[in-house]
């Protein structure tokens, strides 16, 4: 099932960690009924209670044939929610029309959440109960976190890019005193924020940062925050326009490049030329000095030649 995840998560330009970690949270680590056989839901999709339906106790909910229809149905799901409609790769576009074939999202959600935060109160609504403190996010974070092992404190953290600069997202983004999503929070960054931080990653492991990285600490000089929070979580492809720009640059660096190779080559055809002029040249002379030699031979010089007395 990881595999999958990997492979349509990277197929969708969404964070592998990311929707595992929900997967994980959703399911109870695949040990919910609606994890198993013959339901295979693999993030509640479709589950919100409601009974009259064939689920586990009667409940309502999309049921999957496999669980390649499901991780494919819940990342495309997710980028539902990350992209406006008509927005996306060929790839992503099949994807979310795919999931939304088994259940579909209003219009009104398209595009709202590009952040783990964002998902809170929109793919669930977790954390408005007295007892349950915590964000849908900040479980979906906790468990990312488990998942990579990060411990607390960060006694086995090693630098892996020293200083960056990362700019906090549109909820805001907590600094906790620890690199541990359970760990107490010291204050909250106002959205939109530019910090310089220093960047950390599981020891041994080797993280791409222009991946936006999902196993990333950032240490600021009074806490702690997660990469996921710091930066955006789903890693798009690019726009259209984007690769217009880049195919325009680089036909522009085709031509520039062609100019100079045709000034090299007019340069090699003149060099060319000149070369054999000096050859023809370097003959001429040696062919004159050579009959200037044999002249001599056949008229040696005597004194009165050389005094010009006849």
């Amino acid at each position: 099932i990881v595999r999958l995840y990997a492979e349509q998560a990277v197929l969708g330009g969404i964070d592998p960690l990311l929707a595992v970690a929900q997967m994980a949270h959703e399911t109870n680590r695949l040990a919910s009924p609606w994890s198993q056989e013959p339901y295979r839901n693999p993030a509640g999709i479709g589950v919100t209670g409601e009974l009259g339906g064939d689920g586990p106790g009667g409940m309502k909910g999309v049921s999957f044939p496999s669980w390649r229809a499901a991780v494919r149905a819940h990342i495309g799901r997710l980028l539902a929610y990350a992209l406006p409609i008509g927005a996306g790769t060929p790839a992503q576009k099949s994807l979310i029309a795919e999931a939304l074939r088994w259940r579909p999202l209003p219009d009104s959600l398209r595009g709202s959440a590009q952040t783990v935060a964002q998902l809170t109160g929109k793919w669930a609504t977790d954390g408005h109960e007295v007892d349950d403190p915590l964000d849908y996010d900040d479980k979906v974070m906790k468990v990312a976190t488990s998942l990579i092992s990060i411990p607390t404190g960060g006694h086995e953290l090693e630098t892996s890019y020293g200083q960056i600069k990362v700019t906090v997202g549109s909820q805001g983004v907590k600094v906790r005193t620890e690199p541990n999503t359970a760990a107490s929070v010291v204050r909250t960054l106002a959205p939109g924020a530019v910090v310089e931080a220093e960047a950390y990653t599981v020891q041994g492991e080797t993280v791409v940062l222009e991946a936006r990285p999902s196993s990333v600490w950032l240490k600021l000089a009074d806490g702690w925050m997660s990469g996921h929070n710091a930066l955006s979580t789903f890693s798009l492809p690019p726009t259209v326009e984007d690769l217009k720009r880049l195919l325009t640059e680089s036909e522009q660096n085709v031509d520039r490049l062609g100019a100079q190779l045709d000034a090299a080559r007019a340069d090699v055809t003149r060099l060319t030329g000149e070369r054999d002029a000096a050859v023809l040249r370097y003959d001429a002379l040696v062919e004159k000095a050579m009959s200037t030699k044999v002249l001599a031979v056949q008229e040696p010089v005597t004194a009165a030649s050389v005094l010009g007395v006849s």
